[in-house]
């Protein structure tokens, strides 16, 4: 059985910058972060290739995908094509329109007659979403770019001239005694986070979902105040310096958190009132709420963005 949905969007960006988006595979796959339609695990992506774990109405589907770039006419066509437990192939056509681009979008999904019947809905839902999303969120994620590409590049100061060497007494005087150690920090009480402010700036934030390599999506029913420590073991796991997470719930409530070196540096909520707190403020916002199914994407930051 077949199933077959389209749209179309006009976004306000002109095609290049669409493109650098859209057309890589991984920053594809990020958009696709709905509660009934979403990347549970990433495989591997090479090239615009890899394999993907794509969960559809509750439904576990592996899929080797591939997105592929051709020109038809005056339109810049991409084909993001997975195959596996079900077919699938989401076209898209993107067509300069003055100021604006459209975007004409075809999801065509063939699976059973079962499975058919129990993912139909879901998809209908995931590519109204996926088109609302396109319009307001694709310009937000371009714009870091642009402030990126007119920036200059910092003055390095010259380091300063060497300091003339000291000569060692002959005695050396005793060592001063250590300092009293102060006792541990509980884990969870948000107050022993400090104020961790890294994603603050909405340039930055931008960066690092643009040029970060989403590595692994999971499901997991947290309440807030087990937010960071569970990142804390996800982080040990990814075996990596730097760590993005991106965590969502049904409710529409976002938290960002940036772990760098085992700290964490960044600590950000977007609220479906869209009230944003970033920095201690979040910790105490987030430490209250209730337990809930979030969908947490992890994403490797590269070293150049930490600094």
């Amino acid at each position: 059985m077949t199933i077959v949905r389209s749209f179309e969007a006009l976004i306000p960006l002109p095609l290049d910058d669409i493109m650098v988006i859209l057309g890589d595979l991984r920053l594809h796959l990020s958009l696709w972060s709905f509660s009934e339609v979403y990347v549970e695990t990433v495989h591997k992506i090479q090239d615009n290739e890899g394999e993907i774990e794509l969960r559809i109405g509750g439904m576990r589907n592996k899929l080797g995908i591939k997105l592929k770039s051709t020109k038809a006419g005056d339109a810049q066509v991409l084909e993001l094509e997975g195959q596996g437990d079900i077919y699938l192939l989401f076209r898209l056509d993107i067509v300069t329109r003055g100021l604006f681009t459209l975007l004409t979008g075809r999801l065509t999904v063939k699976s059973s007659f079962l499975k058919e019947r129990r993912i139909e809905d879901s998809l209908s839902r995931f590519i109204e979403n996926l088109r609302r999303k396109l319009i307001y969120e694709l310009p937000t994620l371009v714009e870091p770019l642009r402030k990126e590409k007119v920036e200059a590049p910092k003055q390095v100061a010259a380091p300063p001239p060497p300091v003339a060497a000291v000569t060692k007494p002959s005695v050396e005087p005793p060592a001063p005694p250590p300092p009293p150690q102060p006792p541990p920090v509980p884990e969870e009480p948000f107050k022993a986070y400090g104020d961790p402010r890294a994603l603050e700036d909405d340039v930055k934030l931008g960066l690092i979902l643009l040029k970060s390599q989403l590595i692994a999506s999971k499901k997991e029913e947290l309440q807030g105040r087990e937010i960071i420590t569970t990142l804390r073991m996800r982080y040990e796991e990814a075996k990596t310096e730097t760590l993005f997470n991106n965590l969502i719930n049904d409710e529409g409530y976002r938290v960002k958190v940036l772990v760098d070196k085992g700290k964490v540096v960044g600590f950000r909520v977007e609220r479906p009132d869209g009230v944003i707190m970033n920095g201690s403020d979040a910790l105490k916002f987030a430490y209250e709420l209730p337990r809930k199914s979030w969908r947490i994407y992890m994403y490797s930051v590269p070293p150049e963005l930490t600094g």
